[in-house]
């Protein structure tokens, strides 16, 4: 079902696969972080605000097109004519997407929220879909194949090169026309050497009956959901809270949540590669494959979160000034939320390969419910809410558990259950 072009090395063991791809995560979240600190080492707030605003634009069609499309994209390359229709809705949905992002800033312009100058700087960032698309299912093709080390290598080689070329030009300008031109040079980059390393046909055969489109629905609206679901707790607070609740929860957010996001997340391509590769329609295979790899996670996530808690969250204390302290004990709070978190994940995962992944929106709507409860206890106190984050976790894994309980196993369960409750009880213990 897939060619592949001049591949001698074998397939990465499980671990080295999730290990790369979790570098390949970092590699990914790595480059508008150092893009947005250069801005506010060289220019002001201001630029700062105006390629945040722009980038949190193209977030949307990421998250709402994008890496559903590409998540459905596994199961697609082994059914037939899956290739030829998601290659079509994924060239269609990022030329959309360019034209509507195109639109957005002339109207920015036109309104005159933005000069037209810095405008037209930031037209770049409308061919991030498009570089993006010519190279996806190549990029999905080799982890398909397991070859997880070509990916991150990829992925850190357009990181580095972008950031070569881009960050000397923005600091010796000061224009935003250069840090608009990472994005698209860095997948640019990862495309064509995406299609250099692994070349695609389409399926020979396959065995699915569902049809792509409804796969690439039910999970577009799932990681919608998902996406509110994960902000919400801070809309709470930035309507009803002060700009120091918010600055402290944030901090806190970004040294904990975000740093365990980005690797976990990314990992669970492994997973979907995997189920892709092996299971087909098979759910027995498809619940083994996905205990063990749930277990293999929240193994990871037991690592990551000492590391976040004995490493970072010190360094912090030695680099930031006392009064971010209360945001400092936040952290291992927030840290301890991940083990729940990566049971619904892989659920998640799992439940988009077979088709059922539409059982799981009442666990991603209990979790907005819940999370403007999250929002209100900050508003009220740090603490409380960010253990009541925890809670919410929990019961949206529970929720997810039992809706795809034809995929969960008692021990994958137990082993989450009994990470999050010793977790509980040591951060408790340290925070006192």
């Amino acid at each position: 079902m897939i060619r592949e072009r001049v591949i001698h090395r074998r397939k990465c063991s499980a671990s080295a696969a999730t290990a790369w791809a979790g570098l390949d995560g970092l590699a990914q979240r790595a480059a508008s972080s150092v893009i947005t600190l250069v801005l506010a080492a060289f220019t002001d707030p201001s630029a700062v605000g105006i390629y945040t605003t722009v980038v949190i634009m193209l977030s949307l069609y990421q998250v709402g097109f994008d890496l559903p499309l590409r998540q459905v994209s596994f199961r697609a390359l082994g059914m037939i004519n899956g290739y030829a229709v998601v290659r079509r809705m994924l060239f269609g949905g990022s030329f959309t997407a360019s034209i509507l992002l195109c639109a957005f800033i002339i109207i920015y312009v036109v309104s005159g929220m933005m000069q037209l100058a810095v405008g037209a700087s930031m037209l770049p960032l409308c061919a991030v879909p498009l570089a993006s698309a010519i190279g996806a299912m190549n990029m999905v093709a080799l982890q398909i194949s397991g070859q997880w080390r070509s990916v991150a290598i990829i992925r850190i080689t357009s990181l580095l090169l972008s950031l070569a070329v881009t960050v000397p030009l923005v600091a010796t300008t000061r224009n935003l026309v250069f840090a608009a031109i990472q994005l698209p040079l860095a997948e640019l980059v990862v495309s064509l050497l995406a299609r250099w390393r692994a070349c695609l046909r389409p399926p020979l055969s396959g065995a699915s009956g569902i049809p792509v489109q409804k796969l690439v629905q039910q999970n577009a609206v799932y990681q919608a959901i998902g996406w509110l679901r994960v902000q919400v707790d801070r809309l709470v607070l930035i309507v009803g809270g002060s700009a120091v609740s918010l600055g402290l929860y944030s901090l806190a957010f970004a040294a904990s949540r975000v740093l365990l996001e980005a690797p976990l997340g990314t990992m669970l391509n492994v997973l979907r590669s995997d189920l892709a590769r092996s299971a087909g329609d098979d759910l027995g295979i498809g619940r083994r494959i996905t205990k063990d790899f749930s277990i293999r996670l929240q193994v990871i996530g037991v690592g990551l979160c000492i590391f976040v808690v004995a490493a970072v969250r010190p360094v912090l204390a030695l680099l930031l000034a006392a009064e971010w302290d209360e945001a400092l004990n936040l952290v291992p709070i927030l840290a301890i939320s991940v083990f729940p978190t990566i049971q619904s994940w892989t659920l998640g995962a799992a439940a988009s390969h077979f088709g059922i992944v539409s059982k799981g929106y009442a666990s991603q709507a209990t979790g907005i419910a819940l999370g403007v409860v999250v929002g209100v206890l900050l508003l009220w106190n740090l603490q409380a809410g960010c253990w009541m984050f925890v809670v919410r976790e929990i019961v949206v894994a529970a929720i997810a558990s039992a809706a795809y309980r034809s995929l969960v196993t008692r021990k994958a369960l137990t082993w989450c259950i009994a990470a999050t409750i010793l977790g509980a009880a040591l951060v408790w213990l340290l925070i006192q």
